[in-house]
């Protein structure tokens, strides 16, 4: 028998915060190293980002808020910044 437990119920919403810029600088990367279509990706990071919106309105979760700040913070900084790394 197997059981999920919700260990991130527990998790800061710093923590939320920098999980959504790192979900955005890896996927980036990922897409980046083998080649495929970027501009896909940033359609799927926005897809993903709504889902989180709507995450928080259905399951009044309002700690994945940081999550979306941190997506967005994310798209701006890979977007707009030379290195986005930084």
């Amino acid at each position: 028998m197997f059981r999920h437990h919700h260990h991130h119920e527990n998790l800061s919403s710093d923590w939320y915060y920098r999980f959504g810029q790192m979900e955005v600088r890896n996927r980036l990367y990922f897409v980046r190293k083998h080649g495929l279509s970027v501009w896909r990706c940033y359609l799927g990071l926005c897809i993903r980002f709504g889902q989180t919106l709507v995450e928080v309105a259905v399951k009044r979760q309002p700690v994945l808020l940081s999550r979306a700040r941190g997506n967005l913070a994310g798209l701006w900084k890979s977007l707009f910044m030379s290195n986005p790394d930084e």
